[in-house]
Protein backbone atom coordinates (compact mmCIF):
# COMPACT_ATOMS: atom_id res chain seq x y z
CA UNK A 1 0.00 0.00 0.00
CA UNK A 2 1.29 3.47 -0.83
CA UNK A 3 1.67 5.92 2.01
CA UNK A 4 2.11 9.61 2.65
CA UNK A 5 4.49 10.84 5.33
CA UNK A 6 1.76 12.62 7.26
CA UNK A 7 -0.79 9.79 7.25
CA UNK A 8 -0.77 6.90 9.74
CA UNK A 9 -2.48 4.07 7.88
CA UNK A 10 -3.24 1.88 10.88
CA UNK A 11 -4.83 4.76 12.74
CA UNK A 12 -6.82 5.63 9.63
CA UNK A 13 -8.16 2.06 9.48
CA UNK A 14 -9.22 2.32 13.13
CA UNK A 15 -10.98 5.61 12.46
CA UNK A 16 -12.82 4.19 9.44
CA UNK A 17 -13.85 1.10 11.39
CA UNK A 18 -15.09 3.20 14.29
CA UNK A 19 -17.05 5.47 11.94
CA UNK A 20 -18.78 2.62 10.10
CA UNK A 21 -19.61 0.83 13.37
CA UNK A 22 -21.67 3.86 14.39
CA UNK A 23 -23.85 3.65 11.27
CA UNK A 24 -27.18 1.84 11.23
CA UNK A 25 -28.27 -0.38 8.36
CA UNK A 26 -30.44 2.48 7.12
CA UNK A 27 -27.51 4.90 7.28
CA UNK A 28 -25.33 2.53 5.27
CA UNK A 29 -27.99 2.16 2.57
CA UNK A 30 -28.56 5.92 2.49
CA UNK A 31 -24.86 6.69 2.10
CA UNK A 32 -24.35 3.89 -0.42
CA UNK A 33 -27.31 4.90 -2.58
CA UNK A 34 -28.26 8.56 -2.06
CA UNK A 35 -31.71 9.47 -3.28
CA UNK A 36 -32.39 11.84 -6.20
CA UNK A 37 -31.18 15.34 -5.43
CA UNK A 38 -29.43 14.22 -2.26
CA UNK A 39 -25.74 14.24 -1.47
CA UNK A 40 -23.81 11.16 -0.55
CA UNK A 41 -23.87 12.07 3.14
CA UNK A 42 -21.04 13.32 5.31
CA UNK A 43 -19.80 11.51 8.38
CA UNK A 44 -19.12 13.91 11.24
CA UNK A 45 -16.26 13.18 13.59
CA UNK A 46 -14.17 15.18 16.07
CA UNK A 47 -11.51 17.27 14.39
CA UNK A 48 -9.09 16.22 17.10
CA UNK A 49 -9.26 12.65 15.82
CA UNK A 50 -8.13 13.81 12.40
CA UNK A 51 -5.12 15.50 13.90
CA UNK A 52 -4.00 12.15 15.25
CA UNK A 53 -4.08 10.75 11.72
CA UNK A 54 -2.91 13.72 9.69
CA UNK A 55 -0.17 16.19 10.49
CA UNK A 56 -1.79 18.85 8.35
CA UNK A 57 0.92 19.66 5.80
CA UNK A 58 1.13 23.23 4.63
CA UNK A 59 -1.68 24.10 2.23
CA UNK A 60 -4.23 21.49 3.32
CA UNK A 61 -7.24 22.28 5.48
CA UNK A 62 -9.56 20.18 7.61
CA UNK A 63 -12.38 20.37 5.04
CA UNK A 64 -10.14 18.71 2.45
CA UNK A 65 -9.17 15.93 4.85
CA UNK A 66 -12.78 15.49 5.94
CA UNK A 67 -13.98 15.23 2.33
CA UNK A 68 -11.34 12.66 1.41
CA UNK A 69 -11.95 10.69 4.61
CA UNK A 70 -15.62 10.46 3.66
CA UNK A 71 -14.64 9.02 0.28
CA UNK A 72 -13.50 5.95 2.22
CA UNK A 73 -16.71 5.85 4.26
CA UNK A 74 -18.85 5.99 1.11
CA UNK A 75 -16.82 3.27 -0.56
CA UNK A 76 -17.16 0.93 2.44
CA UNK A 77 -20.91 1.56 2.62
CA UNK A 78 -21.32 0.74 -1.08
CA UNK A 79 -19.38 -2.51 -0.69
CA UNK A 80 -21.36 -3.53 2.40
CA UNK A 81 -24.64 -2.69 0.73
CA UNK A 82 -23.86 -4.51 -2.51
CA UNK A 83 -22.45 -7.65 -0.89
CA UNK A 84 -24.73 -7.67 2.15
CA UNK A 85 -21.66 -8.46 4.24
CA UNK A 86 -20.16 -7.10 7.41
CA UNK A 87 -17.18 -4.79 7.52
CA UNK A 88 -13.96 -6.66 6.72
CA UNK A 89 -10.26 -5.85 6.93
CA UNK A 90 -10.10 -6.06 3.14
CA UNK A 91 -12.73 -3.30 2.86
CA UNK A 92 -10.74 -1.12 5.27
CA UNK A 93 -7.50 -1.64 3.39
CA UNK A 94 -9.15 -0.80 0.06
CA UNK A 95 -10.76 2.31 1.56
CA UNK A 96 -7.37 3.46 2.90
CA UNK A 97 -5.84 2.97 -0.54
CA UNK A 98 -8.62 5.01 -2.11
CA UNK A 99 -8.14 7.81 0.42
CA UNK A 100 -4.41 7.87 -0.28
CA UNK A 101 -5.00 7.95 -4.04
CA UNK A 102 -7.54 10.77 -3.81
CA UNK A 103 -5.36 12.76 -1.45
CA UNK A 104 -2.37 12.43 -3.76
CA UNK A 105 -4.51 13.33 -6.77
CA UNK A 106 -5.77 16.45 -5.01
CA UNK A 107 -2.23 17.81 -4.78
CA UNK A 108 -0.78 19.73 -7.69
CA UNK A 109 -1.66 22.63 -9.97
CA UNK A 110 -5.23 23.89 -10.15
CA UNK A 111 -7.07 26.52 -12.13
CA UNK A 112 -9.50 29.00 -10.61
CA UNK A 113 -11.68 30.71 -13.28
CA UNK A 114 -14.20 33.46 -12.68
CA UNK A 115 -15.90 36.37 -14.42
CA UNK A 116 -15.68 40.00 -13.36
CA UNK A 117 -18.49 41.90 -15.11
CA UNK A 118 -17.45 45.24 -13.61
CA UNK A 119 -14.11 45.29 -15.44
CA UNK A 120 -14.32 45.80 -19.18
CA UNK A 121 -11.30 44.88 -21.29
CA UNK A 122 -11.22 46.92 -24.47
CA UNK A 123 -7.96 45.28 -25.56
CA UNK A 124 -7.50 42.05 -27.48
CA UNK A 125 -4.52 40.67 -25.59
CA UNK A 126 -4.61 39.21 -22.11
CA UNK A 127 -3.18 41.20 -19.20
CA UNK A 128 -1.18 39.89 -16.26
CA UNK A 129 -1.96 41.65 -12.99
CA UNK A 130 -0.22 40.29 -9.94
CA UNK A 131 0.03 36.77 -11.32
CA UNK A 132 -3.63 36.62 -12.41
CA UNK A 133 -4.49 36.59 -16.11
CA UNK A 134 -7.27 38.95 -17.21
CA UNK A 135 -8.75 38.24 -20.65
CA UNK A 136 -11.99 38.32 -22.60
CA UNK A 137 -14.35 35.38 -22.26
CA UNK A 138 -14.62 33.50 -25.54
CA UNK A 139 -16.91 30.94 -27.13
CA UNK A 140 -14.38 28.29 -26.10
CA UNK A 141 -14.94 29.27 -22.46
CA UNK A 142 -18.67 28.95 -22.97
CA UNK A 143 -18.16 25.48 -24.39
CA UNK A 144 -15.92 24.46 -21.49
CA UNK A 145 -18.26 25.78 -18.81
CA UNK A 146 -21.52 25.11 -20.60
CA UNK A 147 -21.79 21.63 -19.17
CA UNK A 148 -22.62 23.21 -15.82
CA UNK A 149 -25.47 25.31 -17.17
CA UNK A 150 -28.08 23.75 -14.88
CA UNK A 151 -26.00 24.81 -11.88
CA UNK A 152 -26.80 28.36 -12.96
CA UNK A 153 -30.50 27.86 -13.69
CA UNK A 154 -31.70 30.33 -11.10
CA UNK A 155 -29.03 32.87 -12.01
CA UNK A 156 -29.40 32.84 -15.79
CA UNK A 157 -33.00 31.63 -16.25
CA UNK A 158 -35.16 33.88 -18.39
CA UNK A 159 -38.94 34.14 -18.89
CA UNK A 160 -38.86 30.92 -20.94
CA UNK A 161 -37.01 28.98 -18.24
CA UNK A 162 -33.38 27.90 -17.94
CA UNK A 163 -31.05 28.63 -20.84
CA UNK A 164 -29.85 25.62 -22.78
CA UNK A 165 -26.20 24.74 -23.21
CA UNK A 166 -25.85 26.62 -26.49
CA UNK A 167 -27.08 29.83 -24.88
CA UNK A 168 -25.18 29.38 -21.65
CA UNK A 169 -22.74 32.17 -20.88
CA UNK A 170 -23.87 34.32 -23.82
CA UNK A 171 -24.16 37.14 -21.34
CA UNK A 172 -20.53 36.60 -20.45
CA UNK A 173 -19.02 36.52 -23.94
CA UNK A 174 -16.63 39.45 -24.25
CA UNK A 175 -16.72 40.17 -20.53
CA UNK A 176 -13.63 39.86 -18.40
CA UNK A 177 -12.52 36.41 -17.32
CA UNK A 178 -9.80 35.96 -14.71
CA UNK A 179 -7.57 32.90 -14.43
CA UNK A 180 -5.68 32.09 -11.26
CA UNK A 181 -3.31 29.13 -11.17
CA UNK A 182 -2.34 27.79 -7.77
CA UNK A 183 -0.71 24.71 -6.29
CA UNK A 184 -1.50 22.64 -3.22
CA UNK A 185 -4.17 20.25 -1.95
CA UNK A 186 -7.55 21.04 -3.45
CA UNK A 187 -10.22 18.32 -3.40
CA UNK A 188 -13.08 18.78 -5.86
CA UNK A 189 -15.13 21.93 -5.27
CA UNK A 190 -14.56 22.62 -1.60
CA UNK A 191 -12.88 25.93 -0.76
CA UNK A 192 -9.40 24.85 0.26
CA UNK A 193 -6.51 26.75 1.79
CA UNK A 194 -4.67 27.25 -1.54
CA UNK A 195 -7.88 28.24 -3.36
CA UNK A 196 -8.69 30.76 -0.63
CA UNK A 197 -5.16 32.10 -0.82
CA UNK A 198 -5.53 32.52 -4.58
CA UNK A 199 -8.80 34.38 -4.06
CA UNK A 200 -7.18 36.71 -1.53
CA UNK A 201 -4.43 37.31 -4.05
CA UNK A 202 -7.03 38.39 -6.60
CA UNK A 203 -8.54 40.77 -4.05
CA UNK A 204 -5.14 42.45 -3.76
CA UNK A 205 -5.09 42.71 -7.54
CA UNK A 206 -8.50 44.38 -7.34
CA UNK A 207 -7.15 46.78 -4.70
CA UNK A 208 -4.24 47.62 -6.98
CA UNK A 209 -6.68 48.29 -9.84
CA UNK A 210 -8.65 50.60 -7.56
CA UNK A 211 -5.42 52.40 -6.69
CA UNK A 212 -4.62 52.72 -10.40
CA UNK A 213 -8.11 54.04 -11.06
CA UNK A 214 -7.81 56.69 -8.38
CA UNK A 215 -4.30 57.60 -9.49
CA UNK A 216 -5.25 57.96 -13.15
CA UNK A 217 -8.58 59.73 -12.75
CA UNK A 218 -7.43 62.67 -10.66
CA UNK A 219 -4.24 63.05 -8.65
CA UNK A 220 -5.74 65.93 -6.66
CA UNK A 221 -8.33 65.76 -3.91
CA UNK A 222 -11.92 66.47 -4.84
CA UNK A 223 -13.72 67.14 -1.57
CA UNK A 224 -17.14 67.27 -3.23
CA UNK A 225 -16.92 63.75 -4.61
CA UNK A 226 -19.04 61.15 -2.86
CA UNK A 227 -18.43 57.39 -3.06
CA UNK A 228 -20.70 55.23 -5.17
CA UNK A 229 -21.59 51.94 -3.48
CA UNK A 230 -22.16 48.90 -5.64
CA UNK A 231 -21.89 45.14 -5.45
CA UNK A 232 -19.31 43.37 -7.53
CA UNK A 233 -20.41 39.80 -8.25
CA UNK A 234 -18.30 37.01 -9.64
CA UNK A 235 -19.26 33.61 -10.96
CA UNK A 236 -16.33 31.36 -10.12
CA UNK A 237 -15.40 27.85 -11.26
CA UNK A 238 -12.76 25.37 -10.26
CA UNK A 239 -11.43 23.54 -13.32
CA UNK A 240 -10.50 19.94 -12.60
CA UNK A 241 -6.79 19.24 -12.98
CA UNK A 242 -6.95 16.01 -14.96
CA UNK A 243 -10.08 16.11 -17.12
CA UNK A 244 -10.32 19.87 -17.62
CA UNK A 245 -14.02 19.69 -16.82
CA UNK A 246 -15.40 22.54 -14.74
CA UNK A 247 -16.52 21.67 -11.25
CA UNK A 248 -19.48 23.03 -9.34
CA UNK A 249 -19.29 26.84 -9.36
CA UNK A 250 -18.14 28.68 -6.27
CA UNK A 251 -20.04 31.93 -5.76
CA UNK A 252 -18.28 34.96 -4.33
CA UNK A 253 -19.81 38.32 -3.54
CA UNK A 254 -17.67 41.28 -2.57
CA UNK A 255 -18.67 44.87 -2.06
CA UNK A 256 -16.47 47.76 -3.04
CA UNK A 257 -17.18 51.45 -2.76
CA UNK A 258 -15.39 53.43 -5.43
CA UNK A 259 -16.09 56.34 -7.67
CA UNK A 260 -17.58 54.78 -10.80
CA UNK A 261 -16.99 51.15 -9.96
CA UNK A 262 -16.89 49.91 -13.55
CA UNK A 263 -13.33 50.06 -14.85
CA UNK A 264 -12.75 50.04 -18.61
CA UNK A 265 -9.21 49.12 -19.59
CA UNK A 266 -8.51 50.16 -23.17
CA UNK A 267 -5.17 50.50 -24.93
CA UNK A 268 -4.58 54.01 -23.59
CA UNK A 269 -5.46 53.07 -20.02
CA UNK A 270 -3.26 49.97 -20.21
CA UNK A 271 -0.34 52.10 -21.40
CA UNK A 272 -0.95 54.48 -18.49
CA UNK A 273 -1.13 51.57 -16.06
CA UNK A 274 2.22 50.33 -17.31
CA UNK A 275 3.90 53.74 -17.54
CA UNK A 276 2.34 55.72 -14.68
CA UNK A 277 1.11 53.01 -12.29
CA UNK A 278 4.09 50.67 -12.85
CA UNK A 279 2.05 47.54 -13.51
CA UNK A 280 5.15 45.52 -14.39
CA UNK A 281 6.74 46.46 -11.07
CA UNK A 282 3.60 45.31 -9.26
CA UNK A 283 3.80 41.96 -11.06
CA UNK A 284 7.46 41.71 -10.07
CA UNK A 285 6.65 42.54 -6.44
CA UNK A 286 4.04 39.75 -6.33
CA UNK A 287 6.68 37.22 -7.39
CA UNK A 288 9.11 38.03 -4.61
CA UNK A 289 8.81 37.36 -0.90
CA UNK A 290 9.81 39.52 2.01
CA UNK A 291 8.88 42.43 4.23
CA UNK A 292 8.31 44.91 1.40
CA UNK A 293 5.75 42.72 -0.37
CA UNK A 294 4.01 41.91 2.91
CA UNK A 295 3.83 45.61 3.77
CA UNK A 296 2.17 46.51 0.47
CA UNK A 297 -0.13 43.47 0.70
CA UNK A 298 -1.35 44.52 4.16
CA UNK A 299 -1.91 48.06 2.96
CA UNK A 300 -3.88 46.92 -0.10
CA UNK A 301 -5.95 44.50 2.00
CA UNK A 302 -7.04 47.28 4.35
CA UNK A 303 -7.54 49.71 1.47
CA UNK A 304 -9.92 47.30 -0.22
CA UNK A 305 -11.70 46.65 3.06
CA UNK A 306 -12.13 50.39 3.52
CA UNK A 307 -13.53 50.73 0.00
CA UNK A 308 -16.18 48.14 0.92
CA UNK A 309 -17.31 49.84 4.13
CA UNK A 310 -20.64 51.66 4.05
CA UNK A 311 -20.03 53.49 7.30
CA UNK A 312 -17.69 56.49 6.75
CA UNK A 313 -16.12 56.13 10.20
CA UNK A 314 -15.26 52.50 9.50
CA UNK A 315 -13.83 53.59 6.16
CA UNK A 316 -11.59 56.06 7.92
CA UNK A 317 -10.34 53.42 10.35
CA UNK A 318 -9.49 51.05 7.49
CA UNK A 319 -7.75 53.81 5.54
CA UNK A 320 -5.70 54.85 8.57
CA UNK A 321 -4.58 51.25 9.08
CA UNK A 322 -3.84 50.89 5.36
CA UNK A 323 -1.76 54.05 5.35
CA UNK A 324 0.21 53.21 8.47
CA UNK A 325 0.80 49.66 7.26
CA UNK A 326 2.42 51.19 4.21
CA UNK A 327 4.35 54.10 5.69
CA UNK A 328 5.26 53.13 9.27
CA UNK A 329 8.86 51.94 9.53
CA UNK A 330 8.76 50.70 13.12
CA UNK A 331 9.63 52.31 16.43
CA UNK A 332 12.60 54.64 16.64
CA UNK A 333 13.81 56.19 19.88
CA UNK A 334 14.99 59.33 18.09
CA UNK A 335 11.89 60.10 16.02
CA UNK A 336 8.19 60.13 16.83
CA UNK A 337 5.88 58.01 14.72
CA UNK A 338 3.96 61.13 13.72
CA UNK A 339 7.09 62.79 12.33
CA UNK A 340 8.14 59.58 10.64
CA UNK A 341 4.81 59.08 8.88
CA UNK A 342 4.58 62.76 7.90
CA UNK A 343 8.09 62.85 6.48
CA UNK A 344 7.85 59.56 4.64
CA UNK A 345 4.65 60.32 2.75
CA UNK A 346 5.76 63.89 2.02
CA UNK A 347 9.07 62.70 0.60
CA UNK A 348 7.34 60.04 -1.47
CA UNK A 349 4.62 62.07 -3.16
CA UNK A 350 6.32 65.47 -3.56
CA UNK A 351 9.52 66.57 -5.28
CA UNK A 352 9.70 70.22 -4.18
CA UNK A 353 10.85 71.08 -0.68
CA UNK A 354 8.11 73.69 -0.13
CA UNK A 355 5.39 71.13 -1.03
CA UNK A 356 6.94 68.55 1.29
CA UNK A 357 6.94 71.02 4.18
CA UNK A 358 3.33 71.98 3.50
CA UNK A 359 2.23 68.33 3.27
CA UNK A 360 4.04 67.43 6.47
CA UNK A 361 2.38 70.31 8.31
CA UNK A 362 -1.07 69.32 6.98
CA UNK A 363 -0.54 65.72 8.02
CA UNK A 364 0.52 66.55 11.58
CA UNK A 365 -2.14 69.20 12.21
CA UNK A 366 -5.08 67.68 10.36
CA UNK A 367 -4.67 64.03 9.40
CA UNK A 368 -2.97 62.66 12.50
CA UNK A 369 -5.15 64.70 14.83
CA UNK A 370 -8.24 63.17 13.22
CA UNK A 371 -6.63 59.74 13.41
CA UNK A 372 -6.20 60.08 17.18
CA UNK A 373 -9.75 61.33 17.70
CA UNK A 374 -11.21 58.43 15.70
CA UNK A 375 -8.93 55.65 16.96
CA UNK A 376 -8.65 56.68 20.62
CA UNK A 377 -11.55 58.96 21.49
CA UNK A 378 -14.54 57.53 19.61
CA UNK A 379 -14.91 60.40 17.15
CA UNK A 380 -17.51 59.73 14.45
CA UNK A 381 -17.10 60.87 10.85
CA UNK A 382 -18.42 64.38 10.16
CA UNK A 383 -18.85 66.39 6.98
CA UNK A 384 -15.67 68.37 7.54
CA UNK A 385 -13.69 65.10 7.63
CA UNK A 386 -14.31 64.41 3.92
CA UNK A 387 -11.19 66.31 2.86
CA UNK A 388 -8.97 64.21 5.10
CA UNK A 389 -10.66 60.98 4.04
CA UNK A 390 -9.97 61.85 0.42
CA UNK A 391 -6.40 62.82 1.28
CA UNK A 392 -5.86 59.42 2.86
CA UNK A 393 -6.87 57.79 -0.43
CA UNK A 394 -4.25 59.93 -2.15
CA UNK A 395 -1.65 58.91 0.43
CA UNK A 396 -2.38 55.20 -0.03
CA UNK A 397 -2.75 55.09 -3.81
CA UNK A 398 0.13 57.45 -4.56
CA UNK A 399 2.24 55.84 -1.85
CA UNK A 400 1.83 52.35 -3.31
CA UNK A 401 2.51 53.50 -6.85
CA UNK A 402 5.54 55.61 -5.88
CA UNK A 403 7.01 52.62 -4.06
CA UNK A 404 6.49 50.54 -7.21
CA UNK A 405 8.13 53.29 -9.24
CA UNK A 406 11.30 52.98 -7.13
CA UNK A 407 11.00 49.24 -6.48
CA UNK A 408 14.43 48.29 -7.81
CA UNK A 409 16.12 51.12 -5.90
CA UNK A 410 14.31 50.17 -2.68
CA UNK A 411 15.42 46.56 -3.07
CA UNK A 412 19.01 47.69 -3.73
CA UNK A 413 18.91 49.94 -0.65
CA UNK A 414 17.82 47.01 1.52
CA UNK A 415 14.23 48.07 2.17
CA UNK A 416 11.99 51.09 2.64
CA UNK A 417 13.58 52.29 5.88
CA UNK A 418 17.03 52.63 4.33
CA UNK A 419 15.48 54.09 1.18
CA UNK A 420 13.86 56.89 3.21
CA UNK A 421 17.01 57.39 5.27
CA UNK A 422 19.01 57.96 2.10
CA UNK A 423 16.48 60.50 0.84
CA UNK A 424 16.46 62.31 4.17
CA UNK A 425 20.24 62.56 4.04
CA UNK A 426 19.82 64.70 0.95
CA UNK A 427 20.12 62.26 -1.92
CA UNK A 428 17.65 62.64 -4.79
CA UNK A 429 15.13 59.99 -5.73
Amino acid sequence: MSSLSFLKTEKLKELLQDAVSQLSTGDIKSIARPGPGQGAGIFEFPEGELKKVMRFPEGINSETISAIFNVGIHQICRQMNESASVLSDEMLVHACETILEDLKASEGEHLFVFFVPSISLAVDESIEIGGAIFRKATAADAELLGGRANAFEERVAGPQGPLDKNDFLKQYLGSTLVELHFTGYHFKDELSVPADSAWKGFRRNAAFLLACKEFLRNPEVNANRSPDFAVWLQDAFMVEKHSGAPLIPISYSSQFSTCELVFTINTQVLEQMEKCCHLLAFNKLCRIQGELRDKIYRSLDWFLKGCGENDPTDRLVCFFISFESLMAMGSDALNSQTDDLAENISLLIHQKVAERIEEKDFFKKKVYQLRNRVMHHGHMFEAEDVLISERLIVYITHGVIEILKHLDTIIEDGGLRKFFERIKMGATI
